[in-house]
């Protein structure tokens, strides 16, 4: 009979991974036992990406402005001042992988955008919409983001 579980809550799976056992000793042993690179294959099979501990920027042109964060998301810690480059910058981080609005408000912390950025007359040329409702860039955007965006915070 198993006195004890281990429970680690996998928020960003939304699972959880339960380890039984009866001591600290037989814990140890478990904890030891288990292959953790082959858990990160496993999971990656199953969800996609599954950030590691170190931190490194998606693609080199990004070092020093973001790494790449839970479920593969970017982390700025360089941010432009306009809010539609920060949406064009979050596409461009992610590439070739495409983001729903609701990734992007949450990479970004901007409510609405695909109303207020990514549909907006002025900017809807940097953006495209596949037929999942995800979001890339245009070349045009990749051009705005390399030419422009990117210079600007270095």
């Amino acid at each position: 009979m198993v006195n004890f579980v281990l429970r680690l809550k996998l928020s960003s799976l939304g699972g959880e991974l339960e380890i039984p056992f009866n001591s600290l000793d037989e814990l140890g042993t478990q904890l030891k036992a288990l292959d953790l690179a082959e858990l990160s294959r496993l999971l990656s099979e199953r969800v996609g990406h599954v950030a590691g501990g170190e931190e490194r920027a998606p693609r080199s042109e990004l070092e020093g402005i973001c790494t790449v964060g839970p479920m593969g998301l970017p982390r700025f810690s360089k941010i432009p001042s306009s809010k539609g480059a920060y949406v064009a910058l979050a596409l461009y981080a992610v590439e070739p992988r495409r983001l729903s609005a609701s990734e992007i408000e949450r990479v970004t912390g901007i409510d609405r955008v695909s109303s207020h950025y990514l549909s907006a007359p002025r900017l809807k040329k940097y953006f495209q919409k596949d037929s999942e409702g995800k979001f890339g860039l245009t070349t045009e955007g990749k051009r705005w983001v390399t030419e422009e965006i990117l210079p600007g915070l270095r």
